[in-house]
């Protein structure tokens, strides 16, 4: 008796977590807006290395340019060097800019 009842309850709490997945997931994807970078556009990307350390006066705070190759979601990107070369992990869009020639 008491085994169909430990049955039913982590049946009944399985659902709850579940739901409440599902809740928090809607929540933080509420927050997150899109950012206007579509495949193909030149982006410059933030060098993250002075976050922690800090710049010299003469250093770039931007890498060089890059072309979007594929969108992943909302804020992930993966991108590609002029030179064809594709950067294997992906960047955040927080870390990058559009380039306006």
């Amino acid at each position: 008796m008491m085994l169909e009842h430990t049955n039913e309850d982590s049946h009944v709490s399985l659902q709850t977590i579940g739901a409440a997945k599902k809740c928090m997931k809607a929540q933080y994807e509420s927050k997150i807006h899109p950012h206007p970078f579509h495949e193909s556009d030149l982006i410059l990307v933030y060098n993250q290395a002075y976050d922690v350390l800090g710049h010299g006066n003469f250093e770039p705070l931007w890498f060089s340019l890059y072309i979007i190759d594929k969108c992943l979601g909302k804020v992930a990107f993966h991108l590609e060097s002029l030179e064809g070369k594709i950067i294997p992990n992906p960047h955040n869009a927080l870390y990058l800019n559009t380039f306006y020639p």
